[in-house]
């Protein structure tokens, strides 16, 4: 009776041992999948951030400013300056 319960202890710890290491493997190649994707996102935005700032300088121009001094906003304006001007 000993040695058949020796033999079944023996095969349930080898048991145990080689699911361990197979569990162990499939989280290791778990973790790597995690990480190629961590890196690919990291990479896109990288790849965007580079190019929209180059962009932005691009088209922006010092001699042009999209922006209207008021005076000729109100002048250009269908109410006209008559409505600004005050009372005497």
């Amino acid at each position: 009776m000993l040695p058949f319960l020796q033999a079944v202890i023996g095969d349930m710890i080898s048991m145990v041992v080689v699911v361990a290491l197979i569990g162990g493997i499939y989280k290791v190649f778990q973790i790597a999948t995690a990480m190629n994707e961590v890196k690919d996102l990291l990479t896109d935005i990288k790849r965007n951030t580079m190019d929209y700032s180059h962009i932005s300088l691009a088209t922006s121009r010092p001699d042009e400013s999209p922006r209207r001094p008021l005076g000729t906003a109100l002048d250009s304006s269908p109410i006209g300056s008559s409505v600004l001007e005050p009372e005497r």
